[in-house]
């Protein structure tokens, strides 16, 4: 049985949506084209495609098979370029996840620049504001604030980050700057839910002396990018990661505030430090178009450090 020349026929009996447009790219008879589908489904047990005279339609398994299939190939050109020419031509998927505010401010462009690059290589986006489960395989990266505390898991820094408290200067103009954390109860808080829990308890280390204050929102949503646009609007406080306003506080939109009080979500770190990572399932062989992407972001946030280093020498 040849399972590769069936793994190409089949992704190509979806490309072009019907056996016979299939067969006259592979050179194959729509009667051959019948017999070896068929086939691949009695071998596995499972109905790959619905099929009238007309149209096919992907089953459930059939969808999932698509997904593997398109992956083999990729992976075998890249094995095959790596042997003809001595360098890999990067192709294949990437699913990549993130948190929203991050993902649409500095993922997405990345990520449309990588695939630029390299034309060979497939990207998905995901952008959820909670902990994506990497374990089961669906994506191959997420994009992270802070330690990892799963072992499973391996990370890479991407870059240096901390929690920040800020406001937009004009509802800072109305109300005032808070001096301390407990002045943040006579203020209008915005708070991000996570996995529907409020994170409403917010931390500070100030010269070593922790504390904490159970803030009570007037705005609350469970992503995170409507919490810093509530902020722009002078709706209120917020609590977010240094990345996720990073050029708002460059153009004065928004501003920080209690900065010696070291803010962050958690009572265990000792500071805020929230730095940003890649996070990958640990196993032996990474994706070269995995690592290479990874590459690309560190990249990316190191350009921009320096390029804060330059504006800040002149």
């Amino acid at each position: 049985m040849d399972k590769l020349g069936d793994i190409e026929l089949f992704v190509q009996i979806v490309k072009h949506n019907g056996l016979a447009a299939a067969g006259k790219k592979l050179g194959l008879s729509p009667a051959s084209m019948t017999a070896r589908l068929n086939r691949m489904e009695s071998t596995y047990g499972v109905r790959l495609l619905n099929r009238t005279t007309r149209r096919i339609a992907l089953t459930d398994e059939g969808r999932a098979f698509y997904e593997s299939c398109q992956q083999i190939l990729a992976d075998m050109k890249q094995a095959e370029d790596r042997l003809v020419t001595g360098r890999s031509v990067l192709a294949g998927r990437l699913r990549v996840t993130a948190t929203v505010d991050l993902g649409k401010q500095h993922i997405a462009p990345l990520l449309a620049d990588f695939v630029k690059l390299h034309p060979e290589v497939w990207a998905h986006l995901h952008l959820v504001d909670h902990l994506v489960n990497l374990a089961d395989g669906e994506y191959d990266l997420a994009i992270r604030y802070g330690a990892l505390n799963d072992s499973r898991m391996v990370a890479r820094k991407l870059a240096s980050s901390n929690r920040v408290i800020f406001a937009s200067p004009e509802y800072v103009k109305e109300f005032g700057a808070p001096q301390s954390p407990q002045d943040l109860l006579n203020h209008k808080c915005l708070a991000l839910v996570r996995e529907d829990r409020p994170l409403t308890s917010w931390y500070f280390n100030h010269k070593g002396a922790k504390s904490s204050v159970e803030v009570h929102p007037t705005l609350s949503s469970n992503d995170g990018s409507q919490i810093r646009d509530w902020a722009l609007e002078g709706q209120g406080v917020a609590l977010k990661s240094f990345w996720d306003v990073k050029g708002d506080f460059e153009a004065k939109r928004l501003v920080p505030l209690l900065e010696d009080f070291n803010p962050n979500y958690s009572s265990e770190v000792m500071n805020n430090r929230a730095d940003l990572f890649a996070v990958y399932p640990s196993k032996d062989f990474l994706p070269e178009r995995t690592r290479a992407l990874i590459d690309f972001m560190v990249d990316y946030f190191n350009n921009l450090k320096s390029s804060d280093s330059k504006k800040s020498a002149a």
